[in-house]
């Protein structure tokens, strides 16, 4: 299962008028920019822009927050778990081509910090349940640099690398597909980032 996923569109409250519910739009500007990624899959460079879709509540594509415990509980000072997605292009409502990294640290990382407990999820097409690329192997994400606006603050911002094999599967199943092509990817990123925790 993916630790991370692409937020679909939030539904702002109900609005009673006559009888009739109303949604309030998305706010202007609605997802705002993050930052960047360079992806590259078998030496072929993509341009990646990273989003936070949050309204009321933190929801940024590239976060960090505690880690669940196996009873899906969270025990702050625990491992932490980091998360960078992002789509091509300009548009951060697209969802065909979107990447997920996910990684799991023992502890809240710092600059120079490794992480091989790292999975990638590239979805080829819109439908959730059509093609994408999947992490199979070693894979590995390391953090040139990260900074937070203060203990208290939920803003900071990222530099890294993250590199893996992907190989061919189908929607939400988590088994490859048998004789499927793989490939060697590797991204960079530069973003805000957010501290859910």
């Amino acid at each position: 299962l993916l630790a991370g996923c692409m937020p679909q569109e939030p539904a702002a409250p109900p609005q009673q008028t006559e009888g009739v519910v109303a949604y309030m739009p998305t706010p202007e500007g609605w997802p705002w920019k993050m930052g960047e990624m360079v992806v590259r899959l078998d030496g072929v460079e993509t341009r990646y822009t990273t989003w936070d879709y949050s309204i009321g509540a933190l929801d940024g594509g590239v976060q960090l927050r505690w880690e669940p415990d196996a009873d899906h509980s969270v025990t702050p000072g625990g491992p932490v778990h980091l998360l960078v997605s992002g789509v091509p292009g300009e548009d951060g409502r697209r969802e065909a081509g979107a990447i997920y990294v996910n990684a799991v640290f023992p502890e809240m990382p710092k600059a120079g910090a490794v992480s091989r407990d790292v999975s990638v999820e590239w979805r080829l097409e819109a439908d959730w349940k059509g093609r994408v690329l999947r992490s199979d192997g070693p894979a590995e994400l390391h953090i040139e640099a990260i900074t937070r606006k203060g203990d208290e603050t939920s803003t900071g911002q990222i530099r890294g690398t993250v590199q893996a094999r992907l190989c061919e599967a189908m929607g939400e199943s988590e088994s490859l597909t048998p004789g499927g092509a793989c490939h060697d990817f590797s991204a960079s990123f530069d973003s805000k980032l957010q501290y859910d925790m």
